[in-house]
């Protein structure tokens, strides 16, 4: 073989090694750009998994004294919760829809809640991802002094 076949051999044989290099560092660049990707899903759909919080102020008389928190979306996760801080009067909480004054419930109710965290359990075709509901609460005694509760809550 001849200086000139050699030349162009090692020619094309840098060329394919500078191909595959270029091939190399597009691949990576593809995998860190799904990998970016897949981290931000991740932290978009974990801030649903956060609870919300809420605070309630009960006045006497017991009648009228139900309050609302602002509506949250579900996650889909079907483990709706409430979870008092600290420890406060014995309130019921339940899930209701989120229409101004529904008191249309989409869970099961949660009464004599005052400091652990309590699970709902929605009601048949409530829950699912992407709806919106809000914590309704209300004293569990009707003869109770004037008190707050506030916590987190998750739809």
């Amino acid at each position: 073989m001849s200086n000139e076949g050699l030349e162009r051999l090692s020619f094309n044989d840098n060329k394919q090694q500078l191909y595959f290099g270029k091939e190399l560092i597009n691949m990576f660049k593809r995998k860190v750009k799904v990998m970016l990707l897949v981290v931000c899903l991740l932290m978009v759909g974990s801030v649903s998994a956060f609870a919300v919080t809420y605070s309630f102020h009960f006045e006497p008389p017991f009648v009228g004294s139900v309050q609302h928190s602002p509506s949250a979306m579900a996650d889909g996760t079907f483990t709706p919760y409430v979870d008092p801080s600290g420890t406060t009067n014995a309130t019921t909480y339940v899930l209701t829809l989120p229409s101004p004054g529904s008191i249309d419930t989409v869970s099961s109710f949660a009464p004599n809640v005052t400091s652990a965290k309590t699970y709902f359990t929605y009601n048949s075709g409530f829950g699912g991802l992407g709806q919106y509901y809000k914590l309704t609460g209300y004293p569990s005694n009707s003869d109770f002094q004037e008190y707050y509760a506030a916590g987190g809550w998750k739809p």
